[in-house]
């Protein structure tokens, strides 16, 4: 590997010592090193993954058994975003706080974002064992808040004049919506991975679940997709909403792409025809995603031919899947860890509001400016896993050059940069005045 994040000692010692947090710990000085760890892990699985090297990582979490260990720490933090962090909205809260808090958030995307890079390999999927139903129940159930409150996701947009709590809450529909997107992900690599898990989990997807319409109806709503005031097109990309240039709009995202790929095999299985029968109504909401199935997706993800041919025998009355199915006789396993977590009392989850709240405002116990150097090493590393490609101001295509003046803004040419200085000058003047 040209480069690295952490060196082959410091991924295995990291990776063995992975453990799992209580709720009540989540936020102390003692869990902000368990996040760093976590944050630089995630890191360096994805720039092995990108440079297709040797998976140190994913190697070393298969062989210490920390795959289902992941699982139930996305779980914890899920828990929390749903018992504790209401509770400690309704408290006075000073500016301060936020930060902590949504490093609490941001942690279950670390852990799901580990998971997300290592259950693409078989290996990986074999570890989970009965984790694995929890798992397909945490998914689902973030890819229906997905579909549920996705409307009421705000671009990427700083907005003034926030209270605290304004802000906090911008923040967690965030994080739940970069959650939902990573279940997808999650979900497809565990369909394809079916033949390497517990029998229980093909029912789960097929008859406890309805995935295949889950993933239909994702791909109707495309919750990924967005305009602006002005008509400009966003999409969530990468856990960012990134502008779409005129020319890019066609282009289909990994997330786009991650939904059409599970539902292809999903519904090309040799185990749909045994476990899914394809009635009228399930048909009939199949089809409906038909016609987002254009030449331009299939130009992109060219497997999916194989999803028309199965749409054209599925409209003409032969299902691609199902038929009469004879459900056989399946031992389920029961989904444990979610359900142990939330049968507390309700005062639980008050107390550990009330301590947490009373740890991250007590300057002399709890130093943020030292929490936050401590992990600044792990957010700095960042941009050598997802650099950002700058993109014209004003019409979001790719850009090139940059303001001379400032060098602030980018513009993709000439034309949109002359377009763009009416309202751009006002910024860039005050900058260069303050530059000196």
């Amino acid at each position: 590997m040209s480069d690295c994040i952490l060196h082959s000692a410091e991924i295995d010692f990291y990776v063995s010592q992975i453990s799992l947090s209580k709720i009540e710990d989540l936020g102390s000085l003692g869990w902000f090193e368990k996040h760093k760890r976590l944050q630089l892990l995630h890191q360096q699985s994805v720039l092995e993954a990108n440079e297709s090297s040797h998976e140190k990582v994913k190697e070393l979490i298969v062989f210490h058994k920390k795959v289902e260990l992941l699982v139930f720490e996305a779980i914890t933090v899920n828990v929390w975003r749903e018992k504790v962090f209401p509770k400690i909205l309704k408290k006075e809260l000073n500016p301060d706080v936020t930060f902590p808090l949504y490093i609490i958030m941001y942690h279950e995307t670390t852990a799901l974002g580990l998971l997300q890079n290592i259950l693409y390999h078989q290996d990986s999927a074999e570890e989970l064992g009965d984790s694995a139903v929890d798992l397909v129940d945490y998914c689902v159930l973030n890819i229906l808040h997905l579909i549920n409150c996705y409307k009421y996701v705000d671009l990427d947009i700083e907005i003034q004049d926030l209270s605290v709590v304004e802000d906090l809450q911008k923040k967690e529909k965030s994080v739940a919506f970069d959650i939902g997107t990573r279940c997808v992900s999650v979900l497809r690599y565990m369909v394809e991975n079916l033949n390497s898990l517990p029998l229980a989990i093909t029912t789960r997807i097929y008859q406890r679940h309805d995935v295949p319409l889950l993933f239909c109806q994702l791909i109707e709503l495309s919750p990924w997709t967005k305009w602006d005031e002005k008509g400009r097109m966003y999409k969530f990309n990468d856990s960012k909403w990134k502008r779409i240039g005129k020319h890019q709009e066609s282009v289909i995202t990994v997330t786009e792409s991650q939904v059409w790929l599970a539902l292809r095999h999903i519904l090309m299985d040799e185990r749909a025809r045994q476990n899914y029968e394809i009635d009228d109504f399930r048909r009939n909401q199949i089809l409906k995603v038909q016609r987002h199935l254009t030449e331009v997706v299939l130009d992109q993800i060219s497997p999916l031919v194989d999803l028309k041919y199965c749409f054209s025998y599925m409209e003409m009355g032969s299902a691609g899947a199902g038929g009469n199915i004879k459900k056989p006789f399946i031992l389920e396993v029961i989904a444990e860890f979610r359900d142990t977590l939330l049968n507390k009392p309700s005062k639980f989850w008050k107390k550990i509001a009330e301590k947490q709240i009373e740890v991250f405002t007590n300057v002399e116990e709890f130093d943020l400016r030292q929490v936050a150097k401590d992990l600044a090493s792990a957010y700095d590393t960042l941009d050598r896993i997802d650099p950002d490609v700058p993109i014209c101001s004003y019409c979001g295509d790719p850009a090139g050059k940059f303001c001379s003046k400032c060098k602030l803004e980018y513009y993709c040419g000439r034309e949109c940069q002359v377009k763009a200085w009416p309202k751009h000058k006002d910024v860039c003047n005050y900058i260069q005045e303050k530059a000196g």
